[in-house]
């Protein structure tokens, strides 16, 4: 029982109990659960466009309509998709216990310790007793072997996965250099250095056996070129021909960057072979798992807190739960927690089978919308510490019943009175709970204060707990009189407004612990306005927590020194701030600039229809602001260019009640409402501007700075996110791009594309220099070809530009983030296909950033497209077909065929030769030595026999209709020689013609060429 007031009220393995970075789901754990849990407001039905409550989607889930169920909590890590998640499998199994839902198998798989391991032992655990034989051996399979082991496991996988299964995959083959790139898995020196502590395979296989954060869990660990400098000792000790690759890699650095690509390309298979569920193995376990339960008449409720816990299997698990037609399965409920980045990365076609998108918001629990939301979370935590276990569990049960805290650890206290004047309270429903030892405001203007640039630092539910809550808690800080130690708390130093004046008048009797401990006090659990009315409000606080009293009527040398001016409410700010530099006197009167602004200001605040007059002035400081400060690099997907193009000027600035007309160009706006905020914003602008000329030297900077920084901190990621196309996502338009170049690219290599993915993007990204071929000269292949070749470098532009990682502020496109092209470059190879975007991307003010995609639509039938190259390129193989036959061969083989030709057309001309008849051709003669290989034609015509059987549009795209137009034109072109050699043959026979029988004179011809035929015959062998 505490008996003074600053004595902690709750125990030390309460904090450990209650406080938790994960939800307490474990069957003892979860009356702590319904006692902290707070409402999540922000819930979406994506699909619907439709706001939800808890008690809506848990109905929705179950409104027995449909036989299957798949739901996706998708938002940001920390926003509460856990906590909605336990609360939906909460909910459920009160229901069961009410009899409003029956015949339910319920199983939840939490975080917990983040392994794959894990996630299975929940299954397990949770299944009935005769379902463990499904589970048991994969269970085994990864639990029951030693780390060592299991990495020695791990590099046979990955070298059955770049052997002999590399080709069984459909993987193009590998380059003749890295052959034996298997071998790297297999031979000792190698092999011990892959699976070393810490090494790229380890790191994967603690992922399905150990524990792991979220931000671990995002992506898997994959393999680098630093992976493959192997050292000295590990050289040695390896076949021939992996010593032999070993020297290849180091003399190429571009050879290690394509090792690395292909571990990486079979890193999941491998995992989930490791694992034992591998291919379609999990989805073929819970359909067993369903048969049963169906013979069981239950429905299975599958709550899954995190799919990355399922390591590589997450897209197997998605797969394994996905809405099926088989009635030979027992119904499904799944509820599948991911970040908004695994979202992302489902296909289109996976995302259609999801029947609830459900997005959580950043404000899922109201602590933005709701001015007290942030202090009664606080209030949730600190009263279940307080309470024990027992007192807890009433709490619960009261949820339980839809009742909110009904039961406060204050209500016996002997100090609550003094304590909840002193450090204040919250509410529930007429229920009172002290914030001791924090204030109302403190939970706030501490999770601000959170430094997000230090590792997994995050300003949300769970940094909020993790970082502040929890060390705020140290029962010795207080016990101790060291409450509260900023050094625990992973905040951005800040100091209070003229807080070296506050010091010198206040703290005398201080010693610098004292002061520092007073200092964050000053900046995070009281508000004023003024410096005595920080000290006022700081009083009630010292005596409890162990400080000494400050003067509230503080001297200085016998003298009551004046009253400080007014300043803004201490806000933290990006990074440390420096002592005020000496400051000039403030010259006598206000530049004139500034007091017009002024004027013009306090009118336009006198009423709520007052127009702002000149408003180019504050417009044009608001533009100048925006363009220097917005915080552009903390925003993902906004290119600078796009940046630029929107506020390129003073025109996109709108101040509520401006007199000027609405500015020219791009519908974008950023809008600033008429109130207090915007007037101080631009009252301190105009100071910064025309007192301070450009800097922040004048009289009380200090307090117009943190005006600026305040106004910036509030709604810079919000202006931020307005340059943003709404409620559209920016991955489809990176998709179409990347399908049109790879289209384009294949067009222009004629073969498939490179599977390295360093060569996949440069191919991809390379210019087109050259015009594509095609024979039909009309039609939708002629228009795709044609819009390919002018759109072509947009395009390229445009993917630049959105994938563009800026070094710096100089501008420029130097490097680019190259995944998003591998990712989509990829799956094109496995489908060609152009997807078309929405005509939402193609409105508004976003329209010219993707309106070079507007023309996809050519491309979205990529079978239909084909029909009229298809038509031309028959046509022109049944006139080789054709020709050929009229010449006499039998065309089954057509290459053969034309080969044929091609050696009678040599014997003729070696005929003409020989008996120096010639028949000279302009056409003919420059190109007649060709003739002698025809190969190439030959290959050409039997290419193009193969290309028309084929179905679909692969074999066609990387199909070159121009060889096959060389070989028609090559026949066109000796028949119409070999028909003028006709012509000049029947212009010799005329005169024998005229001199007698006709048929008497054409045997005796065929007699004398027969003659010169054998004359020939001499002479060749007679040379020979």
């Amino acid at each position: 029982m505490v008996t003074k007031l600053g004595e902690p009220c709750w125990k030390p393995e309460r904090v450990a109990e209650v406080i938790t970075n994960i939800a307490k789901m474990d069957t003892g754990r979860v009356h702590d659960f319904l006692a902290t849990h707070a409402p999540v407001l922000q819930i979406k039905d994506e699909r619907l466009n439709a706001e939800m409550s808890e008690e809506s989607l848990h109905q929705s889930l179950w409104d027995g309509t449909r036989s299957h169920s798949l739901a996706v909590v998708f938002g940001d890590p920390g926003t509460g998709k856990s906590h909605l998640i336990h609360w939906l499998k909460l909910r459920c199994d009160q229901a069961l216990v009410s009899g409003e839902l029956k015949n339910i198998c319920p199983v939840l798989v939490q975080r917990r310790t983040g392994s794959l391991k894990d996630a299975l032992s929940q299954m397990v655990e949770q299944l009935p007793d005769r379902y463990h034989t499904y589970l048991q051996p994969i269970h085994q399979a990864i639990g029951n072997i030693s780390q060592t082991t299991a990495r020695m496991m791990m590099a046979q996988k990955l070298a059955l996965e770049l052997g002999v299964l590399w080709k069984e995959r459909g993987r193009p083959a590998l380059p003749y250099l890295l052959k034996d790139i298997a071998e790297l898995c297999a031979s000792k020196g190698t092999r011990d250095w892959l699976c070393r502590d810490g090494g790229i395979i380890d790191q994967n296989v603690r992922r399905l056996t150990a524990a792991s954060t979220v931000d671990e869990r995002a992506t898997l660990p994959e393999f680098t070129p630093a992976e493959f400098r192997v050292p000295l000792r590990n050289r040695n000790d390896n076949t021939p021909a992996v010593r032999g690759l070993l020297d290849e890699l180091e003399d190429s650095p571009e050879l290690v960057a394509q090792v690395a690509g292909h571990f990486n390309t079979v890193l999941r298979d491998a995992l989930n072979e490791m694992s034992g569920l591998g291919g379609s193995k999990l989805r073929d376990l819970f359909d067993q798992i369903r048969m049963e339960l169906k013979k069981d008449g239950l429905t299975l409720a599958l709550f899954v807190e995190d799919v990355s816990v399922m390591s590589s299997l997450d897209k197997e698990l998605f797969h394994a739960v996905e809405p099926q037609s088989r009635v030979d399965l027992c119904p499904l409920v799944a509820v599948l927690g991911m970040t908004e980045s695994a979202r992302v990365r489902l296909a289109d076609n996976e995302k259609q089978r999801i029947t609830h998108l459900i997005c959580v918001g950043r404000d899922s629990l109201g602590w933005t919308s709701q001015a007290d939301g942030l202090a009664r979370f606080t209030a949730r935590y600190l009263n279940a510490v307080r309470l024990g276990a027992a007192r807890t569990q009433q709490i619960a049960e009261s949820r339980r019943q839809g009742q909110d805290v009904a039961l406060s650890a204050c209500a016996d206290c002997p100090v609550r009175d003094s304590c909840h004047q002193r450090f204040g309270k919250v509410e529930f429903d007429g229920v009172a709970v002290g914030l001791f030892p924090l204030t109302p405001v403190a939970p706030r203007r501490l999770l601000d204060s959170l430094d997000e640039q230090r590792d997994g630092v995050r300003r949300n539910p769970r940094g909020f707990l993790d970082h502040l809550l929890r060390p705020l808690l140290k029962e010795q800080d207080l016990s101790e009189k060291e409450f509260p130690r900023s050094v625990v708390l992973p905040i951005r130093p800040s100091s209070p407004h003229d807080w070296s004046v506050f010091e010198s008048r206040y703290c005398g009797a201080y010693s610098p612990p004292q002061r520092a401990r007073l200092k964050l006090l000053a900046h995070a659990w009281v508000e004023a306005d003024s410096l005595e009315a920080l000290a006022r409000a700081l009083t009630p606080l010292l005596e409890p927590l162990g400080l000494p009293s400050l003067p509230l009527d503080p001297m200085t040398g016998g003298k009551v020194p004046p009253k400080s001016k007014p300043v803004a409410a201490p806000v933290p700010v990006p990074t440390p701030v420096a002592p005020p530099p000496p400051v000039a006197p403030p010259p006598a009167t206000e530049p004139r600039e500034f007091r017009d602004l002024r004027a013009n200001v306090d009118a336009w605040m006198a009423g709520p229809e007052a127009p702002f007059q000149k408003d180019a002035t504050a417009k044009d400081l608001l533009f100048k602001f925006l363009r220097a400060s917005l915080p552009r690099d903390e925003v993902h997907g906004l290119p600078p260019e796009e940046f630029d193009r929107l506020l390129g000027d003073r025109g996109r600035i709108q101040i509520e009640g401006q007199t000027s007309s609405a500015a020219v160009g791009p519908p974008f706006y950023i809008r600033f409402p008429r109130g207090q905020e915007t007037a101080d914003l631009i009252l301190a602008l105009g100071r910064f501007q025309y007192i301070g000329k450009g800097s922040w030297e004048f009289e009380n900077a200090e307090h117009y700075k943190r005006v600026v920084s305040r106004w910036l901190r509030r709604n810079g990621d919000s202006v931020m996110r307005s340059f943003h196309p709404e409620s559209l996502e920016l991955l489809p338009p990176l998709r179409t791009a990347v399908q049109i170049l790879c289209l384009a690219a294949v067009l222009r290599r004629r073969e498939k594309l490179p599977s390295a993915p360093e060569e996949l993007v440069r191919e991809v990204l390379a210019p087109w220099e050259s015009l594509p071929v095609g024979l039909s000269p009309s039609g939708s292949w002629k228009k795709l070809l044609d819009t390919v070749r002018a759109d072509h470098a947009e395009v390229r532009r445009m993917l630049l530009i959105e994938l563009n990682v800026p070094q710096g502020t100089t501008g420029g496109i130097t490097f680019i983030n190259p995944l998003p092209i591998l990712q989509e470059a990829r799956a094109w190879m496995d489908e060609p296909r152009v997807s078309t975007l929405p005509p939402a991307y193609f409105e508004r003010f976003w329209k010219p950033r993707y309106e070079i995609l507007e023309r996809a639509s050519h491309f979205a039938n990529l079978d239909q497209a084909l029909e009229p190259e298809r038509a031309a390129v028959r046509g022109a193989l049944n006139a080789a077909r054709a020709r050929l036959a009229d010449a006499g061969f039998p065309v089954q083989e057509l290459g053969e065929a034309l080969r044929l030709y091609c050696g009678q057309l040599r014997g003729l001309l070696d005929s003409l030769k020989k008996n120096k008849v010639p028949v000279p051709d302009p056409e003919f003669d420059p190109v007649s030595k060709e003739y002698a290989n025809p190969d190439p034609w030959a290959r050409a015509l039997e290419r193009t026999v193969d290309v028309l059987e084929q179905q679909g549009v692969a074999a066609w795209l990387v199909f070159d209709p121009a060889a096959l137009q060389r070989a028609v034109e090559a026949l066109e072109r000796a028949a119409r020689y070999v028909s003028k050699v006709e012509k000049e043959i029947a212009h010799a026979e005329a005169p024998l013609v005229a001199q007698g029988d006709p048929d008497e004179l054409a045997r005796a011809l065929l007699a004398t060429l027969a003659e010169i035929a054998g004359m020939n015959t001499v002479d060749v062998e007679a040379e020979e």
